[in-house]
C-alpha cells in the first residue's frame, strides 16, 4: 500500500467566464464519478496528479493536460509559448484523507480554449457552473468553494492574470480549513 504521508503534487485549471446572457460568472467544472476514491460526487475543477513523465516544476502543464482529458477543453493555439496564466491558490489535503494531494490552482483566460468534446470519463455533467446557484454550492467541497472565492476576487479586480504576489495556501488543522499566505511559486 502506498505511503500517503507525503502528498502527491497535483494541479487544477480554473476557467472562469461571464455568462453572456446573465452576466454572472461561471466556472468550467465536472462532477467526479461516485465510484472514485477521492471526492466522489463532488463538483471540481479539471485537474489531477503530476505524472512521473511530467516536469514537477511546471505543474501548469499537468493542469492543461488534465483539463483536456477530463473536459475536452484545450488551448486553441498549439504554439510552444503558453498563454498568460496565474497561480491563484495552493491546497494540501488533510492527513486523514485516503489520498493526499498538494494541488496548485491556475487561472487562464477561457477565450484561449476550445473544446473537442472528447473526455476520459472521470468527470460527468461537465459544463459551466454559476458559483452562487444552489445546485452548484451543494456539491462543492470547502476547498473548491475557497478557490472559487479567490478566482472571483481576481476576476472582480481584473487581476486574474496579473502577478499580485503571494497566493493563499489552504491546509486543514484543528479548526478545519485554514489559510496562510506564501509565495508558493518558490515553495516546493
Amino acid at each position: 500500500m502506498p505511503d500517503y504521508a507525503t502528498p502527491y503534487p497535483a494541479a487544477s485549471l480554473v476557467l472562469l467566464r461571464d455568462n453572456r446572457s446573465t452576466g454572472h460568472p461561471e466556472f468550467l467544472m465536472g462532477r467526479r464519478l461516485q465510484t472514485l476514491r477521492f471526492m466522489p460526487g463532488f463538483l471540481v475543477f479539471p485537474g489531477g496528479r503530476v505524472e512521473d513523465n511530467e516536469d514537477p516544476k511546471l505543474p501548469i502543464l499537468t493542469a492543461l493536460r488534465e483539463c483536456h482529458e477530463e473536459t475536452g477543453w484545450h488551448l486553441s493555439n498549439c504554439s510552444e509559448e503558453l498563454p498568460r496564466y496565474k497561480e491563484i491558490a495552493r491546497a494540501i489535503t488533510p492527513k486523514e484523507s485516503p489520498i493526499r494531494f498538494d494541488t496548485r490552482f491556475y487561472m487562464m483566460d477561457p477565450a484561449t480554449f476550445t473544446s473537442n468534446g472528447n473526455v476520459d470519463g472521470e468527470l460527468e455533467a461537465i459544463g459551466w457552473y454559476d458559483p452562487h446557484a444552489e445546485n452548484t454550492r451543494q456539491w462543492l467541497a470547502d476547498i473548491t468553494a475557497a478557490v472559487m472565492q479567490q478566482a472571483l476576487h481576481h476576476h472582480r479586480l481584473s487581476t486574474a492574470l496579473v502577478d499580485t504576489g503571494p497566493v493563499p495556501l489552504f491546509t486543514y488543522g484543528t479548526e478545519g480549513l485554514e489559510i496562510s499566505w506564501t509565495d508558493s511559486r518558490t515553495t516546493s
